[in-house]
């Protein structure tokens, strides 16, 4: 089989690496069915985990910091 030419476009499925295949509409049937996979995706499971909500964190209290007492000093006579 003669090897396909880089087709001029990138196929918008995969932006990173332009597919090999022949121009025109003549794609190869690895090309078809990984399109038509990402077609049947749709919207489903997009940008789930970011839009879960965050736990909200305790907040934890404050310790009061107890204050040293102060020695007097004996009176010398």
């Amino acid at each position: 089989m003669k090897e396909a030419p880089l087709c001029s476009t990138v196929i918008a499925y995969c932006p990173r690496t332009p597919q090999i295949h022949p121009p025109g509409n003549g794609e190869t049937l690895d090309v078809l069915k990984k399109k038509k996979e990402v077609e049947g995706r749709g919207r489903r499971g997009r940008g789930r985990r970011r839009r879960k909500r965050r736990k909200e964190k305790k907040k934890k209290k404050k310790k009061k910091k107890k204050k040293k007492k102060k020695k007097k000093k004996k009176k010398k006579n």
